[in-house]
Formats: structure tokens, sequence, C-alpha cells
């Protein structure tokens, strides 16, 4: 992920958890998101991960390590892209690049059968 995606991929992930969501285009929101996305962006660049296609950003993930702890942050792909193994692919990144060394990892999930399948 680069500084410039940052945008595209806080709005991948935003769709992602909050599709439906009343709140979902606050602007409070999206600047939260954006300011999370570009923080981890810059303080954990080997976490940060976005997986493109037909030149459009289709897929995220944010992990950050701390303390010999790795976590995964923030992850999403866009509802049009999933189940092509965009999900597999960024989480796989993200761990390799950044986690495996790692003495502990933690995931959070969202409520989505999907989500806590992975």
């Amino acid at each position: 992920m680069t500084a410039e995606d940052v945008p595209a991929a806080e709005a991948v992930a935003r769709a992602a958890l909050w599709d439906g969501h009343p709140g979902i285009a606050d602007p409070v929101t999206v600047a939260r998101g954006l300011r999370r996305v570009a923080h981890l962006q810059r303080t954990d660049p080997r976490g940060a991960w976005v997986a493109e296609a037909g030149g459009e950003i289709a897929g995220m993930a944010l992990a950050l390590l701390r303390e010999g702890i790795w976590g995964l942050s923030l992850f999403g792909v866009a509802a049009a892209h999933r189940n092509r193994g965009i999900g597999r692919a960024l989480l796989d990144a993200a761990f390799a690049e950044h986690g495996a060394g790692a003495r502990g990892h933690l995931i959070l999930s969202s409520e989505s059968p999907a989500a806590m399948r992975r």
C-alpha cells in the first residue's frame, strides 16, 4: 500500500465492515478511518497491503507489530471481488511480510461468518 492508496483502501474497508449502516458516509467516520489507515501505512508499511483488480483497489489488509505481537488491524475485500482468493492473498502477504516471526499473533473479527472463517 502506498500513501496514494489510502483513500481507496479505507473506502473498501469501510464498505466491507459497514455496508448498509446508516453512518457509513459520515464525515467524522470517514476522517477517522483515513487517519487510521494512513497512520499504519506509515508506521507499519510491511503490514499494509492492497489488491488491485481492473486498476481499482479490490481489497486491503493492515497489520501492526508492537512489542513482538503482530495484530491484524483492518481487513476488507470489496463485495464485487470476494470469493476469488484476494482475501487469502492479502492476509498471507501481511502475515508473511510482517508477522511470521512475531512471538504472538492477534486477529479480531467482525461477526460476519466469512470473516470468522478466515
